[in-house]
């Protein structure tokens, strides 16, 4: 065996460094969007409850007080249809925005090109030439997207159920429709919904960590065999 023998693999490792480092840029903009995936979730639960007071607050400005003939006095309120989903309108926006921040994740996951406002590597990632830090960063950033995915649905249930209570409260339907038809199918929605969202949200994730795992166990392989044929190559008179 000889050193030119092993000398083939360098144009091979170059390459899977290579795909190991646009995997890193890509965990790096995936770990952007999951961060403005969370921060939009949260924003959805904040805006639900805040329109929940206006609507509270709607309903106190719209009480009457009306004086009856013996002297007594009597207390109405009607709020209008329309006050809801105005007092909405904000939480829907802001859950519209983060649909399309995991669409989008999703897409590039795919292979959509990368978001400009993405942030690059780090000056360390892009001076250090060795491949064990682009390794242990695109693990860090995967796990940590995970978790800040995994963590964003509560907000999305929490936010839900209170929006569909506005509106059920609202609507004021009959007492067995309530229990029997309106109830169950704001249930049904709302679960249909996070676990779709939650799905992609897993595939998405997963997506990198299926590639990252390939590249590294191909890189390990490579440089494993490449020390072997050098060793040999050493021996060899």
């Amino acid at each position: 065996m000889t050193a030119s023998a092993g000398s083939g693999s360098f144009p091979v490792i170059a390459g899977v460094q290579d795909e190991l480092r646009a995997l890193a840029i890509r965990v790096r903009a995936a770990a952007w969007r999951s961060y403005r995936f969370s921060w939009f979730t949260w924003g959805f639960l904040v805006a639900t409850i805040a329109g929940e007071g206006l609507v509270v607050l709607a309903f106190i400005l719209a009480v009457t007080t009306s004086t009856t003939a013996v002297g007594g006095t009597s207390s109405t309120s009607t709020l209008p249809l329309w006050v809801v989903p105005v007092a909405q309108i904000p939480a829907m926006l802001v859950l519209i925005l983060a649909i399309r921040e995991l669409v989008l994740a999703r897409r590039e996951a795919e292979g959509l090109p990368l978001s400009h406002r993405a942030p690059p590597l780090s000056a360390e990632e892009v001076e250090d030439s060795s491949w064990t830090l682009l390794v242990q960063k695109a693990q860090e950033r995967i796990t940590h997207a995970k978790n800040e995915t995994d963590w964003s649905f509560p907000p999305i249930l929490v936010g839900g159920l209170v929006l569909a209570e506005l509106l059920i409260v609202n609507v004021q339907p009959p007492g067995a429709l309530l229990y029997f038809v309106v109830v169950p199918l704001t249930v049904a929605v709302l679960s249909v919904l996070l676990w779709l969202m939650y799905r992609v949200a897993r595939r998405w994730i997963r997506a990198y960590q299926t590639l990252l795992d390939r590249l590294v166990g191909e890189f390990g392989t490579l440089e494993s065999e490449f020390l072997w044929r050098f060793a040999g190559a050493q021996r060899s008179p």
